[in-house]
């Protein structure tokens, strides 16, 4: 197998990268597949409030809470432990949500913004739409935050937010993964035809 990378990013302009999947996504109907590649964006969010190469071991957690803290609503920062553990955690590791979350959208489920956050059968409900664009506010408070962050010519090479340096290292950005047969015949793989669909309608919400 052959990969081939398309595009490189510097790493804060990575999350621009992040929000364009997530878009691609929605439009293409993979509702599920979003919400995968939100969570993982959350991570890589909070991973420029640390001082650790990106690639450091043993973060994820700590990375995954430290994003949340961008979102402007209290209510993700005082359930982190619960949306790294139920939400973060089987998405990632085994393609489906925890037992404390029903997943939905507006654009598939025809749910409702009014549902974002409510809990129905002791679940909590999370609605792609509103939970992408906490994401995208809190992206634009991180960017804020490293434009106003004044660096001197000694310490160029690093983003201060809040006075915590960060190394100014590049990104690899794979859009597409060839894969070669026999030598001679190649196929490309689009990670957005990965089919998959989020399990809550708002249709029995009764709202």
């Amino acid at each position: 197998m052959k990969s081939k990378t398309t595009s490189i990013t510097i790493s804060p302009e990575h999350l621009d990268t992040i929000i364009t999947d997530i878009k691609g996504l929605l439009e293409s109907n993979n509702d599920f597949v979003a919400f995968i590649v939100l969570v993982i964006g959350i991570e890589f969010l909070g991973s420029f409030k640390d001082t650790e190469n990106f690639s450091q071991e043993r973060m994820s957690e700590i990375r995954f809470k430290n994003g949340l803290k961008y979102f402007n609503k209290n209510w993700y920062k005082t359930n982190n432990k619960l949306l790294y553990a139920d939400l973060r955690c089987p998405l990632i590791h085994q393609y489906r949500p925890g037992d404390k979350f029903y997943l939905t959208s507006m654009q598939i489920s025809n749910a409702s913004q009014k549902d974002h956050l409510n809990e129905r059968d002791g679940k909590i409900i999370l609605v792609l739409e509103c939970f992408f664009e906490e994401f995208e506010k809190a992206v634009h408070k991180l960017k804020k935050d490293i434009k106003n962050v004044k660096v001197t010519k000694r310490e160029e090479e690093y983003f201060l937010i809040k006075d915590i340096p960060k190394k100014h290292s590049g990104i690899i950005s794979e859009k597409g993964v060839s894969i070669i047969y026999d030598g001679n015949k190649s196929q490309t793989d689009d990670f957005t035809t990965v089919s998959g669909n989020t399990t809550f309608n708002n249709t029995e919400t009764g709202n």
